[in-house]
């Protein structure tokens, strides 16, 4: 701010839970540091990671002098081997320089989960800036500590009414089921705002309860991890604003339901200065509340199609690849379908590959990388199959592996289908398959084995065996019953 510039329904989001409650052990944590060799409209960057749980907490990425911090992001990588599920969470810090030389970055530790993390640090390299395509930095942080005490003026005002607002912001306004779209909460404060506003302590524990109002139910949420507030600047009917992002998650709703996203409220710190001016005027701190205005987001079904109910909303595009060949009869290879886009990639669902007289496909192995950036959620899931021909001939993947799914820009639903051809050489493997489970010697006596029924009881040996089995089961279980 101007003078603020401060600092019973079956969903994705239970399965997944409940596999990491499951089959995922809490794992360590660590620190990866980016290239130390940048130019000077490069950033550096820490990533802090943990294994096997979701980022809840973490302390302050370090201060590194000639650098300034600039917004952060967030991933998760999942992956599925042999039923065992694997998550890596992350979040990673950006770094611009200042100007051109070598900075050092001093060892330190961070906390993540409670868990800590550490790293020996290096020392970064700034050269000449690198020629790039220029874009704007969207979480530009300029917020000088010291600028008050700089601009001591700025004390005159008594009490002005603040140019500002407090706004959850969504970048569509209708979408199919299964669609997602990008939420924010954002405090846009005007240019020409002169009011003396900061942000209270407890900014990011009204933020967490105001989300869980704005959260649709029956929806999966995928969250972007914003510890500060974010800034850009932005220009809304012709006026300009600095926009301070506090939250921001993509929502994928599960339902045709319409979503209403109420008004919520955040209370900030507002200041009155003396109007006598004089350097070692006091301010008086008083708050004020702002309030959004409600949002609306219609949810239209899909069209008709037999499978409407299972396929998955979102822009993809299938990258595959197979172990070179030759291939022969009775010898496995691998196979790799890999579906990636822009959409809920934590929902999508591979059907099983069907199983015939030509192929033994076994169950894959899964894994999943999700990046939430650029005010989108995209990414990768991998299935990693093993196959067994068991037939000679020329075949095409695309027989066994099609996955369907509904692309909400054209409205159409679309099929991405393997384009990989297969000539498997070798001898049949069917009559080897029904030798293999010949039962042996012990049924082919049956033809000529005695057939007569007979009275256990006339046999006085199997009959006494019997008894004593007998006998013993029930003196064991009695014993287990008295001693319990």
């Amino acid at each position: 701010m101007q003078a603020m510039k401060l600092r019973w329904f079956f969903s994705p989001m239970f399965f997944l839970g409940t596999l990491i409650a499951t089959h995922a052990e809490s794992g360590d944590a660590w620190i990866k540091l980016g290239k130390n060799k940048i130019g000077q409209n490069q950033a550096f960057t820490i990533t802090l990671s943990i294994e096997n749980e979701y980022i809840k907490t973490y302390s302050d990425f370090p201060e590194i002098k000639g650098l300034k911090k600039m917004g952060t992001s967030s991933s998760t990588n999942t992956t599925i081997v042999n039923g065992k599920m694997t998550v890596i969470s992350s979040v990673t810090q950006n770094y611009y320089p200042s100007k051109q030389g070598k900075f050092n970055l001093k060892s330190f530790t961070m906390q993540v989960n409670g868990k800590e993390a550490s790293s020996e640090g290096t020392t970064i390299e700034v050269g000449e800036p690198v020629q790039r395509r220029r874009r704007q930095d969207p979480f530009a942080w300029d917020w000088d500590p010291f600028e008050d005490m700089q601009n001591p003026q700025e004390l005159e005002y008594v009490d002005i009414e603040a140019d500002a607002f407090l706004a959850v912001t969504t970048d569509k306004k209708e979408v199919y089921k299964g669609e997602g779209f990008n939420t924010t909460i954002s405090f846009f404060v005007a240019e020409s705002n002169k009011a003396h506003m900061d942000w209270p302590g407890d900014l990011y524990k009204q933020i967490e309860t105001e989300r869980k109002k704005i959260k649709p139910s029956s929806s999966w949420e995928e969250k972007f991890n914003i510890k500060i507030p974010q800034k850009k600047r932005v220009k809304l009917k012709g006026k300009v604003y600095d926009q301070f992002i506090l939250y921001q998650s993509t929502f994928f709703p599960l339902v045709e339901d319409d979503i209403l996203i109420p008004s919520i409220s955040l209370t900030l710190i507002k200041y009155k200065a003396p109007a006598t001016r004089t350097f070692f005027g006091r301010a008086k701190r008083s708050t004020q509340e702002f309030k959004s205005t409600p949002k609306y987001v219609k949810v239209k079904p899909l069209p008709f199609h037999p499978l409407k109910e299972s396929v998955s909303v979102g822009n993809y595009e299938l990258k595959e690849n197979i172990q070179p060949g030759p291939y022969n009869t009775g010898q496995s290879f691998s196979y790799n379908f890999t579906i990636r886009g822009t959409g809920n990639i934590a929902a999508i669902q591979l059907p099983d590959a069907p199983k015939d007289e030509f192929f033994d496909f076994y169950e894959p192995e899964i894994l999943q990388n999700i990046q939430r950036k650029n005010n989108r959620v995209s990414g990768t899931k991998t299935f990693q199959y093993f196959a067994e021909p068991k037939e000679p001939g020329k075949f095409t993947l695309g027989n066994y592996f099609t996955w369907i799914y509904f692309d909400p820009r054209r409205e159409v639903y679309d099929t991405l289908s393997s384009d990989i051809f297969l000539q498997v050489s070798g001898k049949s493997r069917k009559n080897t398959l029904i030798r293999s489970s010949d039962l042996g010697d012990f049924y082919d006596r049956i033809d000529i084995a005695d057939n007569t029924l007979a009275d256990i009881r006339t046999d006085s040996f199997p009959y006494l065996t019997l008894q004593i089995i007998t006998a013993l089961v029930l003196l064991i279980s009695l014993y287990f019953f008295f001693k319990r």
